[in-house]
């Protein structure tokens, strides 16, 4: 009688483990990473500072598959440009399937490329971390790399 409950004891427990890992998630989704990837910019104001940066978004997506309730959740504060950013690209990202519904946060990584190096400079706030404390589906990082271009001129031109 042991042995029978010892066994659906951890039939229980590998069930409920492997159900959470099959569970639907945002990072699956190719066409949200893509969208971000296209639309999202690195804040001008922000890109004069010569940093790279690190931000956590908190969003909600809804059981309709809408993006609900963006904020930056950084513990530090960062630049105001990053929210006005987020609230330019956001509209844009595309519904989503309400499979993925919960709460998220994303970690996007503006990276400032070093003249002449081809490295992005190393994120500036790197031990800032997620201000709230709560149950969320933490996405993969997502990053945002930017350079300044320069066009090389001859003398006499």
């Amino acid at each position: 009688m042991k042995d029978l409950a010892c066994l659906l004891f951890l039939l229980a427990a590998t069930t409920a483990s492997f159900s959470q890992a099959n569970e639907p998630l945002l990072t699956t989704d190719v066409i949200f990473d893509r969208t971000a990837l296209k639309e999202l910019r690195f804040p001008s104001e922000a890109f004069r500072q010569e940093k790279s940066v690190r931000v956590y978004v908190r969003f909600t997506l809804t059981s309709e598959g809408e993006y609900d309730d963006v904020s930056i959740v950084n513990s530090e504060p960062v630049d105001e440009s990053f929210q006005k950013e987020l609230d330019r690209f956001w509209p844009k990202l595309p519904k989503q399937d309400p499979l993925y519904a919960g709460l998220y946060v994303i970690p996007i990584n503006f990276l400032y490329g070093e003249r002449g190096t081809g490295k992005p400079k190393p994120i500036s706030n790197e031990t800032d971390t997620i201000a709230e404390v709560r149950s969320y589906r933490i996405l993969s990082e997502l990053p945002i790399l930017s350079y300044i271009l320069c066009e090389k001129k001859g003398m006499g031109e």
